[in-house]
């Protein structure tokens, strides 16, 4: 048996892990920051401003590292009922939480239950696409 965690017993082998406590940053960077999911930048953007555009080469995406802006206050279940892409992101996270937290804690089973979140998010209509085509990446970010 492998131990994780900084201490074990007296004689035992002892296994550190290392945690991406930016892997939920990494999946939304991805859907909501990146050229090729611009139309999700424009869902957002619009969800948090009221708007209606719709031409996505208006566009210009500016990224910050390590910081965080909020100068509105906002009940975050209107911007998910106006920005579909949000709402299955936040539906993914809670997905992907639910099957972590009842894995054992090795790499292997995190690996699977990674996996299993994403195919029920796939089998249930949460960013098909997306999963789809990032499957292995979206894995890597959660277990990295």
């Amino acid at each position: 048996m492998v131990w994780q965690g900084l201490a074990a017993p007296v004689g035992k082998e002892r296994l550190l892990t290392t945690v991406n406590n930016k892997f939920k940053d990494g999946v939304f960077c991805r859907l909501f920051g990146s050229a090729e999911y611009k139309e999700n930048l424009l869902s957002l953007f619009n969800a948090l401003n009221g708007t209606n555009y719709e031409n996505t080469d208006e566009l210009k995406i500016n990224t910050i590292d390590d910081a965080i802006f909020m100068g509105i206050k906002n009940d975050s279940s209107c911007i998910l009922d106006a920005c579909q892409v949000l709402k299955e992101y936040a539906l993914f996270v809670e997905c992907s939480r639910r099957h972590l937290q009842k894995s054992p804690k090795n790499r292997e089973s995190k690996i699977q239950a990674m996996l299993e979140a994403v195919n029920e998010c796939i089998s249930n209509g949460i960013l098909v696409d997306f999963l789809l085509k990032n499957k292995s990446g979206v894995v890597d970010m959660y277990i990295t």
